[in-house]
């Protein structure tokens, strides 16, 4: 099997962007997050919120502005401030999904090789066995096919390495490698934290915003200057803005309640993959000292 007709073009792929001499560049999940300041969607958050923050100052330093003007300025300026926190954290959680990506891709091109690897030493034993008459024609037929299906296994996973490279290096700019992730980078179970969830989330902060505007509308209507029917209106419409935050308040309840259990979910199955990781490593360390034994062959080690 000639693998080198399957990784030398990704190498040269990889080596035409990087200039001559140039140094090679790591990049860890640090310095890719930092990265999340700068993204488009944060710059754009933060012009909205310099804009409101200034229609707040001019709203305030205005003798005849209503009490209607002042607090829309107030929650446009918070609701802006939340949007640009938000934008952050939406920024850091793409950066670091296209990071575990790129580690995913890379493992799976290792894996993909290793494929390759035993598909041809199969592949091999499959044309001896077939020589010394204890395999057959069809025994090398299906490890040839097994060895094709392996190196289009190590082009497909080349691909995804490409693709994974190119998408990290649209949000946090070129590199050569990434650091792998460490045990102390995984964050541990978090608690449930509705009040400081339900603080920062711009659709139930927008629905209370819209409630308190129509609470204060509808407080500023008197008989003297309103009719009953409007008054009423008012009235009616600030009820409906209050349950319309309540129902915000029920749909971020059980939208949080589902993510938090798909949180437990994936912490429990990464326990248990780690628990697996440590099995298989025990075992290969056993099939190892067999194999220098002269008890299994070395198909059976890989």
């Amino acid at each position: 099997m000639n693998l080198a007709k399957h990784i030398f073009p990704y190498i040269v792929l990889c080596l035409a962007s990087v200039p001559a001499m140039a140094q090679t560049t790591v990049l860890n999940l640090g310095r890719a997050l930092a990265a999340a300041e700068v993204q488009p969607s944060v710059k754009s958050a933060e012009v909205t919120l310099t804009a409101a923050q200034d229609q707040l100052k001019r709203a305030q330093s205005d003798p005849l502005a209503t009490k209607p003007t002042l607090l829309q300025a107030q929650q446009a300026a918070t609701l802006a401030k939340l949007r640009v926190d938000a934008a952050l954290s939406s920024a850091k959680s793409q950066i670091v999904s296209s990071y575990t990506e790129y580690l995913e891709a890379e493992q799976q091109l290792k894996v993909a090789s290793l494929g390759a690897t035993v598909a041809g030493k199969g592949f091999a034993i499959a044309k001896i066995r077939e020589k010394n008459g204890s395999g057959t024609a069809l025994d090398t037929a299906d490890a040839n096919t097994g060895l094709a299906k392996a190196e289009s296994d190590i082009s497909s996973a080349q691909s995804g390495l490409v693709l994974a490279k190119a998408n990290l290096s649209s949000l946090v700019g070129t590199f050569d490698h990434l650091s792998p992730l460490s045990d102390s980078q995984i964050p541990t179970m978090p608690e449930p934290l509705w009040d400081q969830l339900s603080a920062v989330n711009t659709t139930l902060v927008q629905a209370d915003q819209g409630a308190q505007m129509a609470e204060l509308q509808a407080s500023l209507l008197g008989p003297s200057y309103a009719s009953r029917s409007q008054i009423q209106s008012a009235n009616a419409q600030a009820q409906q803005a209050k349950s319309a935050a309540q129902d915000a308040v029920r749909g971020l309840t059980i939208q949080i309640q589902n993510q938090y259990n798909q949180l437990e979910s994936a912490y429990r199955n990464m326990h248990i993959q780690q628990e697996v990781l440590k099995n298989a490593d025990k075992q290969y360390a056993y099939a190892q000292i067999r194999y220098q034994s002269g008890l299994i062959s070395e198909m059976v080690l890989l």
